[in-house]
């Protein structure tokens, strides 16, 4: 029998009271949530700004991680380590920007022959996390006896001046470049893995010029992919060596297995990689291309069947009488599974990184639609189709895409070329370990 109106009512008063008297139990709900309560928020500012020089304390309040890595103690007498700054780190939450990350620390580590360390920048984070971390991190990328630092951890830790540094988020390169301001760490000694134009993440702000300044602190750029490079050099005017940037990780092996078990059949299935929560990849944008390609096809429509996968959503209506029928967040192994029905996908992100989905489903012989930015997809691949952010652009072009694959079927297995993508990371980590060593 479920629990009555008034139990739960009493219920949730107990909660409150519970939170209201406890402050562990606060603290406790607020991690969950992933927020701090206001008691160690101020004690953190407190600390930071008592210990951080005078020269770092000067970008006290820009972003929350300003005075993060400026409350280090130099020191000599320390082994030296190679340090992943992470704007957070949770084992349940390592995808590919993360694991890119790690995978770039042990490398790196590895040509300079020095232990490795994983430092959090998030206020929230507690010893069970660092537990986990350590765990992940030993399991599943073969690191052991990795030290991991929560950002409270941090004021009067004692660094060797000669350590490396590894900077992911453009929050964590903030709090490098504050860091060296201070002359506590070496422009020269930070590698800045660059994922993705991350300043077009947040509104026009102190955040988006702050981000924007990380480019430019002297750091040794290390670039996920050409097309982002390609958008770093237009908007930013970065000189970086073609041998610092690599090609994200695709599973060769997976998607040439993806190939080889497509095959054509009487229905057309449409895949749209559709992330409603994620405003880079324009799910309302998305769902109104469908809806044009649906009205163009008109009676061609009745054989095609179009599904989401990536984040659950109610179905929607695309009008002919055709549903798009969310999938939802789907396990690695079951996206492997299913791809191979879908010979038809569209994939959208404005953002210059080309982003997996729709360059896996390419390589894998499906026809992919995606939207242009700034001309960096021009070209990527034979089978992938950018256009211009528009339901008309999309709609025709997934609509020529549709028909293809009917007149055609899927294609073969077809990697990106290396000068369109980028090479292999381990060459690009080669090339920065001789910069940074």
């Amino acid at each position: 029998m479920p629990p009555r109106p008034l139990q739960l009512l009493s219920d949730l008063g107990k909660l409150n009271i519970g939170y209201v008297r406890s402050s562990e139990f606060r603290a406790a709900v607020l991690h969950a949530h992933g927020r701090t309560t206001a008691a160690q928020g101020d004690a953190i500012d407190r600390r930071e700004q008592a210990v951080a020089p005078a020269a770092a304390r000067v970008f006290f309040g820009l972003v929350d991680s300003s005075l993060a890595l400026s409350t280090l103690t130099p020191a000599s007498d320390v082994p030296r380590h190679v340090n992943l700054v992470l704007p957070e780190f949770r084992a349940d939450a390592v995808f590919a920007g993360v694991a890119t990350a790690i995978d770039v620390l042990a490398g790196i580590a590895a040509r300079v022959n020095l232990p490795v360390r994983v430092i959090a920048l998030a206020r929230n984070q507690i010893a069970s996390d660092a537990d986990a971390g350590r765990v992940l991190l030993r399991e599943t990328f073969g690191l052991d006896d990795v030290e991991i630092l929560l950002r409270q951890d941090l004021p009067g830790s004692r660094f060797h001046p000669g350590d490396r540094w590894i900077a992911t988020h453009w929050t964590t390169a903030h709090a490098l470049d504050v860091a060296a301001h201070a002359e506590l760490v070496d422009r020269s000694s930070v590698t800045y893995l660059i994922q993705d134009y991350e300043p077009g993440f947040t509104p026009w702000s102190t955040s988006f010029t702050t981000a924007r300044s990380t480019y430019h602190a002297g750091f040794v750029p290390l670039v996920n992919s050409r097309p982002l490079l390609d958008h770093l050099e237009r908007t930013e005017g970065l000189d970086v060596p073609p041998e610092h940037v690599f090609a994200p990780a695709f599973d060769g092996d997976r998607l040439a297995d993806v190939a080889a078990r497509r095959g054509r059949g009487d229905r057309t299935t449409v895949l749209f990689y559709g992330r409603p929560s994620k405003p880079r990849n324009l799910f309302e944008l998305g769902v109104a291309s469908l809806r044009r390609a649906m009205q163009i096809l008109g009676d061609e429509a009745t054989s095609v069947d179009v599904v989401s996968a990536g984040e659950a959503h109610p179905p929607v209506d695309l009008g002919g009488g055709r549903t798009l029928s969310p999938l939802g967040r789907m396990a690695w192994d079951d996206y492997f599974t299913f791809l191979p029905t879908a010979n038809v996908v569209l994939s959208l992100q404005m953002s210059p990184h080309p982003s997996h989905p729709p360059l896996e489903s390419a390589v894998s012989g499906a026809h992919v639609v995606t939207n242009e930015f700034y001309g960096t997809r021009q070209n990527l691949h034979e089978r992938l189709t950018a256009v211009p952010e528009s339901p008309d652009a999309l709609g025709a072009a997934l609509v020529a895409a549709i028909r293809r694959e009917r007149a055609e079927g899927p294609g073969s297995f077809s990697p990106i070329t290396r000068d369109r993508i980028g090479g292999p990371l381990e060459d690009a980590l080669t090339a920065i370990a001789d910069v940074v060593a």
